[in-house]
C-alpha cells in the first residue's frame, strides 16, 4: 500500500526547541500529532511495515522513529499517535517514509525476577520485587552503582520553637508491581508501582508511580516520580525523599569525589 503523508499534513519540518519543550538533554525528543486514517486493510498490517523515519533537511542519515498510538477514531483508525527518536544535532527534521537503523541497539530482556535494559550505552537491571529499584548499573563491563531505592525520612511532628525535637523514622520502597509498557527500538519505559515502609514491619504508606525512560545510544536514564501523600497531615511530615544508590569509590581516599546534578 502507498502511502502519501504530505496529503494529511504529516510530512514537514519538526524544529527542536529547549529544555522545557520538546527536547530532554538535547540527545532525544518525542512529539505527538496527527496520525494517518488508514484504511482497514492497513490498520490490520504489521506496524513496523509503515514505520516513518525522520530525516534531517539537509538529507543526511534517516534517524529510526518509534511510534505509539494516543488515540482513535470511533471506527477504529488512528486520531493521533506520538513519535520519538535520538537526534544528535538540532534540526530542523523531516519525517518520511523510509528504513532506517538505530546507532545503538535497545534490549529489553524480562525473566529471574528482574528486568535487564541494555540501551547500548550500559546494563541496567530493574527488580520486579522487593525494595531495590535498580538493582544494577554497569556501564564498560564496571559496576557503576547498585542498590537504587527510594529512601525518605518521617519527622513525626513540626518543629518545636524550643524543646526537643519529634522522633524521626526511616523509609524505604516497597516494590508492587512492574511493568514494560514500550521496549524498542528507539525507547523503552518500564513502570514501577508500589508504596514504602517504614523500617522492618512498619506501616505502609506513600503509594508511588515511577515511570524510568530508555533512549538508544543515550547513557541517560529520566526518572518521572510520583507519589500520592496518604499520611496524618498533622504529625507526618516527609523531612527528606530522594533516590539512594550505594555506589563503588575505587580511587584512594583523597580522591574520591561525588557530584549532584539535576534540574
Amino acid at each position: 500500500m502507498d502511502l502519501d503523508l504530505r496529503a494529511v499534513g504529516i510530512e514537514g519540518r519538526v524544529g527542536v526547541v529547549g529544555r522545557s519543550g520538546l527536547v530532554s538533554g538535547g540527545e532525544h525528543f518525542h512529539f505527538a500529532g496527527a496520525a494517518v486514517d488508514q484504511p482497514d486493510a492497513a490498520r490490520k498490517s504489521s506496524p513496523t511495515a509503515q514505520r516513518p523515519s525522520l530525516e534531517p533537511c539537509t538529507c543526511h542519515r534517516p534517524l529510526l522513529l518509534q511510534t505509539w498510538p494516543l488515540a482513535y477514531w470511533p471506527d477504529g483508525s488512528l486520531k493521533f499517535s506520538a513519535f520519538a527518536t535520538v537526534a544528535g544535532a538540532a534540526g530542523p527534521y523531516l519525517i518520511a517514509h523510509g528504513a532506517a537503523r538505530a546507532s545503538a541497539a535497545l534490549s529489553v530482556r524480562h525473566g529471574g525476577g528482574n528486568i535487564d535494559i541494555d540501551p547500548g550505552t550500559a546494563e541496567v537491571r530493574v527488580g520486579t520485587r522487593g525494595t531495590d529499584l535498580i538493582r544494577s548499573m554497569v556501564v564498560d563491563g564496571r559496576e557503576v552503582a547498585k542498590n537504587g531505592r527510594l529512601a525518605g525520612l518521617l519527622h513525626q511532628g513540626p518543629d518545636p520553637d524550643e524543646g526537643a525535637m519529634p522522633a524521626r523514622a526511616a523509609f524505604a520502597s516497597s516494590i508492587g508491581k512492574v511493568t514494560i509498557e514500550q521496549s524498542g527500538p528507539v525507547r523503552a519505559v518500564i513502570k514501577v508501582e508500589g508504596g514504602h515502609r517504614l523500617g522492618k514491619g512498619g506501616r505502609a504508606w506513600l503509594p508511588f508511580s515511577l515511570r524510568l525512560y530508555f533512549y538508544a545510544g543515550d547513557p541517560a536514564i529520566r526518572v518521572v516520580h510520583t507519589l500520592i501523600y496518604d499520611g496524618n497531615q498533622g504529625k507526618d511530615f516527609i523531612r527528606g525523599l530522594g533516590l539512594r544508590f550505594t555506589v563503588p569509590l575505587r580511587e584512594a581516599v583523597y580522591n574520591r569525589h561525588v557530584a549532584f546534578a539535576g534540574e
